[in-house]
C-alpha cells in the first residue's frame, strides 16, 4: 500500500503549478486501485485503510491520497499563503472536525487535558535523558558476530576467472547463511548479472534472490532496512556508474543510521559495484567514481583483487556495523586465477607479504630488502602494477614494490613506515583521474609523516576526460602499463 500526503502545496508553491494534471490521474495511470480520502478524521481514516488493507493483504497493490492541511509555515518565515487561505484551511483541520462530533463537552475537555498532560510528560522525559545521556564513543569498533568466519570456500571449485571464483563465493555464502539476500537488476537465472557473477544462484536458492525494478535509489533504500531487521543483504548496481543514483540513499541514510542512533542499530550490508574501462562501453558506463564516495564518515570502501581472499573482506562487511561499498573491476573479472599455481607465472617472481588488519597484499622482487620505489594501487591497476614492476625489473633492473589494498577507506588506518621503501620516489596509482582521489589522499597522508618527507610523492592517473567508446580512443584516456613505466622512469632519467 502506498499513502500519499497530499497537502496542495510544496515549501512555498502550491501543488497547481509544480505537476501537471493531478496525482490521482498519474497514479490510475499505473493501472493501480486509487482512493482519494478528502480531509478524514481519525475514525474515517481508520475504518477506510482498515478494507483497503485487506484488499493489500491479498497482494492486490493500493494507493491511497490523503487530503490534508497545512496549518502553518513549513520553517519560519516562508508562509506566503494569505490570512483568508489559513481560515479556510483551519476550518478543514481533523481535530476540529473530531471535536465537533464529540458532544459531551466535560469529555472533550478530559481528552483535551489528557492529552495535553502526555505531550507535557513525554517532553519532559525527553529533556531528562537529553540531560543524562551519556554518547557512545565512536571510536569504539566492536562487531557482530560472524559464523561465517575461517570456513573453506574454495572446496570444489572448478573455475578458472576471478569473475567466476566471486560467485563461487556468494553461491557458498547463499547455502550455508539464509539470512544472506541478493538485490539487483536482471540477477536471476538465466541472465545471472551483467557480469554474471550472480548465475545458478536462483536456481537452488529461489528465496534469497530478488530481481528489481530500475531503480537505484529503491534497491539500496532497501538494503538498510533489510540489514536493520538481522539480513545481510547484497545488492548489485549493474555498473559503477550508476552509484550516482544511489548516492544519497547511502550519504544521507545508510551511513548515518548507526551514529545516528547511538549505535543501537547495525547495517551490515554491502553494495557491490563494477567499475572501470576497457571493454568500450563509453563515457556513461566505464567510470571508476569511487572517489566521490571515498570522503562519507560511516561507510567502508573496498576494492576486490585477486591477489587478497574475498572471504576476508565480505567477513569483515558483515562483521561491520556500518554498510560496505565493494567495488570490482570489470576487465579483472577475466584474470585467471588459476595461472597463479603455475611456476613459469610472472607474479611468482615476487616474495608476497599478505597483512589482514590493513587489507593490504605486498610484492617485491629484491624480497622487500633492496626496492628503489613503492607504488600504491589497488583494484584494477594491481595486474598493470605488477606488470609494470615485472617489466622495469627485467629491462632496467630498477626494483618497485606494489602494495596493493583492499580496504580503500579511512586510509589513516595505514602503517604506512613499515610499507613503504625506505628510499626512492612513492607513486600512487588509480584508474580514475588523480583530482581529489586516492593518490591525493595517500600524498597528504605521506606528506603529514616525517618519516617519508625526504622521498618524492607522484600522483599516476588516467586523464582528467570523458571515456570515448571507441576503444582505441579509450585507450588514450586511460591509464596503462607502457603510461606507468614512462612515468616511473622520468624519475630515474631513464
Amino acid at each position: 500500500m502506498l499513502v500519499i500526503e497530499d497537502n496542495g502545496i510544496a515549501q512555498t508553491t502550491d501543488t497547481s503549478k509544480t505537476i501537471s494534471g493531478t496525482i490521482f490521474e498519474k497514479c490510475k495511470s499505473f493501472n493501480i486501485d486509487t482512493v482519494v480520502l478528502k480531509y478524514p478524521n481519525a475514525y474515517e481514516l481508520f475504518h477506510r485503510t482498515k478494507k483497503i488493507l485487506k484488499k493489500v493483504r491479498k497482494n492486490i497493490p493500493q494507493i491511497i491520497i490523503i487530503k490534508s492541511v497545512r496549518l502553518g509555515p513549513h520553517s519560519k518565515g516562508d508562509d506566503t499563503r494569505s490570512i483568508n487561505q489559513i481560515k479556510k484551511l483551519n476550518n478543514l483541520d481533523p481535530l476540529l472536525k473530531l471535536e465537533k462530533k464529540i458532544i459531551n463537552k466535560t469529555k472533550l475537555k478530559s481528552i483535551k487535558n489528557n492529552s495535553i498532560n502526555f505531550i507535557n510528560k513525554e517532553f519532559d522525559d525527553c529533556l531528562f535523558q537529553r540531560d543524562n545521556f551519556k554518547r557512545k564513543k565512536i571510536t569504539s569498533n566492536k562487531f557482530i558476530k560472524n559464523k561465517l568466519h575461517n570456513i573453506n570456500y574454495l572446496e570444489n571449485f572448478k573455475g578458472k576467472r576471478f569473475g567466476e571464483l566471486i560467485n563461487h563465493y556468494f553461491y557458498w555464502l547463499a547455502k550455508k547463511d539464509k539470512k544472506i539476500i541478493f538485490l539487483g537488476e536482471d540477477i536471476i537465472d538465466p541472465y545471472g548479472g551483467a557480469f554474471k557473477i550472480t548465475k545458478n544462484i536462483y536456481n537452488d536458492f529461489p528465496k534469497q534472490i530478488f530481481s528489481t525494478p530500475i531503480s537505484e535509489a529503491t534497491i539500496v533504500g532497501m538494503t538498510g532496512g533489510l540489514a536493520i531487521e538481522g539480513f545481510k543483504p547484497i545488492v548489485e548496481i549493474m555498473f559503477g556508474d550508476f552509484l550516482s543514483l544511489a548516492f544519497d540513499q547511502i550519504l544521507n541514510n545508510l551511513s548515518k543510521f548507526h551514529y545516528m542512533y547511538n549505535r543501537d542499530i547495525n547495517l551490515p550490508l554491502v553494495i557491490r559495484a563494477p567499475m572501470g574501462a576497457g571493454r568500450g562501453y563509453g563515457p556513461t558506463h566505464s567510470q571508476s567514481i569511487e572517489k566521490h564516495f571515498f570522503g562519507i564518515f560511516g561507510l567502508n570502501i573496498f576494492a576486490v583483487n585477486p591477489f587478497f581472499p574475498i572471504h576476508k573482506i565480505y567477513n569483515y562487511a558483515f562483521s561491520s556495523k556500518i554498510p560496505s561499498l565493494v567495488i570490482e573491476n570489470k576487465l579483472q573479472y577475466n584474470f585467471l586465477i588459476s595461472d597463479l599455481k603455475k611456476n613459469d607465472f610472472y607474479i611468482n617472481d615476487f616474495s608476497k607479504k599478505e597483512d589482514e588488519e590493513q587489507f593490504l597484499s605486498m610484492f617485491s622482487l629484491t624480497d622487500f630488502k633492496n626496492d628503489d620505489c613503492t607504488i600504491y594501487c589497488y583494484g584494477g591497476t594491481s595486474e598493470i602494477a605488477l606488470k609494470t614492476a615485472h617489466s622495469l625489473f627485467l629491462e632496467y633492473e630498477i626494483s618497485l614494490r606494489v602494495i596493493i589494498l583492499a580496504k580503500i577507506s579511512n586510509l589513516e588506518y595505514l602503517n604506512f613506515e613499515n610499507l613503504s621503501s625506505n628510499d626512492g620516489p612513492i607513486f600512487t596509482l588509480e584508474e580514475s583521474d588523480k583530482f581529489f582521489g586516492f593518490g591525493s589522499e595517500i600524498v597528504s597522508l605521506l606528506n603529514e609523516r616525517k618519516n617519508s618527507k625526504h622521498q618524492k610523492l607522484i600522483r599516476i592517473a588516467s586523464l582528467n576526460d570523458i571515456i570515448p567508446s571507441s576503444i582505441k580512443l579509450e585507450k588514450e584516456i586511460i591509464i596503462s602499463e607502457e603510461k606507468i613505466k614512462l612515468k616511473i622512469l622520468e624519475e630515474f632519467d631513464v
